[in-house]
């Protein structure tokens, strides 16, 4: 929306890929997302750091099961709880 200037009337911010608060990974060649996956399999930015916000993490298979599995992990921690 922003590059077809749908959003003229608002004041954005727009960031470079893995330097900015949302790190849209979508972009990224399946072959080269292990680059941007630390040993724990958590999405890291340019620099290093942890993205704060993944969008389009969808698109990765490797990065779906991590998710599902961090789901399921909470899920059982929470029944646990009886929450």
């Amino acid at each position: 929306m922003y590059y077809t200037y749908k959003l003229s009337t608002l004041r954005i911010l727009v960031q470079q890929q893995g330097k900015g608060m949302v790190n849209t990974i979508g972009i990224i060649p399946q072959s080269d997302i292990n680059k941007y996956i630390n040993k724990d399999g958590m999405v890291v930015n340019n620099d290093g750091s942890l993205s704060t916000i993944v969008h389009q993490y969808d698109r990765f298979d490797i990065l779906v099961k991590k998710y599902n599995s961090v789901v399921k992990s909470l899920e059982k921690k929470l029944s646990e709880q009886g929450t």
